[in-house]
């Protein structure tokens, strides 16, 4: 029995340095051992990875069509990387205008790297610092709990779901992996007592969780928060966002925000969109957009339309 136990500790004392050895992770991988970070924090990947989310500050009553041209510069190194997009989005109500079916994201994007960015990214030197890629797609469902009253704020709630549409992971462009968010919006909207020009202010308050679908195996939770100041006038609602969400990586997992949204022509079917976005923490990128956002008149709107014509 005695021969037995040593002869069974002297297998084990053999083959514990190998198991150690082959427990551990080969190559160069971004993370050493389970619970440190993966590596797939937004900060390393391109803009469009999982950017802080936009605030649903209400829904719609009719189709509503999106078209954007999109420009980002990176800062991730001091030497600036380039990305190039066209953007989409189409919002559709759900036989009432309290509930759309959101479905928004990037066609297709054009980028160009720098060899110092690569590097802090992981990348291998065996790809071309130039390409393009398919961007990740996203759907949601965007309801409104409450319709704003006098003392009643309007409350909307979103549930998203993220795709893997995404390419080039292996150059650090998109997850490919798919992830999701819920977020609720509380806005209050003060109108002027004497409407001309100037019509109101809205304050919007965004809170939410999010997460997606890290590289060894594991989502990454985060915090969603949010928050908005907009004023509202005939010729164009101009609004300031400042938001982003706070991950369970260890290391640059906290993308936070400013956004300056402005919507010219907010009554007309056609109206001309420009949006500046600058990171404030985790997302290393400045971005500029200039769209299109074209409403579908419902036929009771067009009836109306006409009838005033």
């Amino acid at each position: 029995m005695k021969k037995r136990s040593v002869f069974s500790l002297g297998i084990i004392l053999l083959l514990s340095p190998a198991t150690v050895i082959m427990a551990q992770p080969q190559g160069d991988l971004p993370y050493n051992i389970i619970g440190d970070p993966s590596g797939t924090a937004p900060y390393f990947f391109g803009p469009y990875a999982f950017p802080v989310p936009d605030i649903l500050k209400n829904t719609v009553k009719n189709v509503t069509v999106g078209l954007t041209g999109e420009y980002t510069l990176g800062s991730l190194t001091p030497a600036k990387d380039h990305t190039a997009a066209v953007g989409f989005s189409v919002r559709l109500p759900l036989w009432t205008d309290r509930a759309n079916l959101s479905v928004y994201g990037q066609f297709h994007e054009w980028y160009r790297d720098t060899p110092e960015s690569r590097i802090v990214r992981r990348v291998s030197d065996k790809y071309a610092l130039d390409g393009h890629c398919a961007g990740d797609v996203y759907v949601s469902i965007d309801m409104r709990l409450l319709s704003e009253k006098k003392y009643v704020p309007l409350v909307t709630l979103r549930a998203a779901l993220k795709t893997a549409s995404g390419d080039d992971y292996e150059k650090a462009r998109y997850f490919d992996a798919p992830g999701y968010h819920f977020d609720m919006s509380v806005t209050k909207t003060f109108h002027f007592i004497r409407r001309g020009f100037f019509r109101s202010v809205s304050a919007s308050l965004n809170t939410g969780f999010l997460c997606w679908q890290t590289d060894i195996g594991c989502q990454n939770d985060a915090w969603m928060f949010a928050g908005s100041v907009q004023l509202n006038t005939k010729a164009v609602n101009l609004s300031v966002d400042v938001g982003g969400y706070y991950g369970r990586e260890k290391y640059y997992d906290s993308p936070q925000s400013l956004k300056v949204i402005a919507e010219f022509l907010p009554d007309k079917a056609v109206s001309p969109l420009f949006i500046y976005q600058k990171g404030l923490k985790d997302w290393p990128f400045e971005q500029f957009k200039i769209g299109l956002t074209y409403t579908i008149p419902s036929p009771k709107g067009l009836a109306e339309m006409y009838h005033g014509l």
